[in-house]
């Protein structure tokens, strides 16, 4: 049985249990059928949650391993692009050693070009001309839910309910 089956399930021992019970008295006709239902339900509910939780901790272990394959592969690329940087930097010190600006081959070319670029290594040094101005506003996240609790509008905030469902 399917988890949403369960809860048509539910619905209809809802309806069950209204319909075993007397409008005039409030008095319960048939509860032994209906606790039995219940019963069944119940158990029925703590089995297909069990399989569930089977397959979400074999999903976070998929999860795991995938994490550690991925580590792995961000090692062999950094493995890879620090051969790609030695190699430039070999054929960069070759050209500059020969006075070399450009090597032509079937397959590319190399070339060596120059260009300035500004270092600020100690931007406190700097003076204020050369700086620019930088100013940026963010929500006060726990100021606007205590407004918004005491009753405040705050224009363009609302307060949303999160649920959060744990497995231990």
């Amino acid at each position: 049985m399917r988890l949403y089956e369960f809860l048509q399930e539910e619905q209809h021992l809802n309806e069950l249990f209204l319909a075993a019970i007397d409008e005039e008295t409030g008095e319960i006709k048939d509860a032994e059928i209906l606790e039995e239902l219940e019963t069944e339900l119940k158990n029925a509910l703590v089995s297909k949650s069990a399989g569930i939780i089977k397959v979400i901790r074999q999903q976070e272990a998929d999860v795991e391993m995938v994490e550690a394959e991925i580590e792995r592969l961000k090692t062999v690329k950094a493995r890879l692009k620090k051969g790609i940087e030695n190699f430039e930097n070999y054929i960069k010190y070759n050209m500059v050693q020969m006075n070399v600006k450009k090597i032509e081959t079937p397959l590319g070319n190399l070339s060596i070009t120059q260009r300035t670029a500004v270092d600020p290594y100690d931007e406190s040094l700097i003076p204020k001309e050369f700086m620019k101005e930088e100013t940026k506003y963010s929500p006060k996240k726990i100021e606007i839910k205590k407004a918004i609790e005491a009753g405040e509008e705050v224009p363009g905030a609302r307060l949303i309910i999160n649920t959060n469902f744990k497995i231990k």
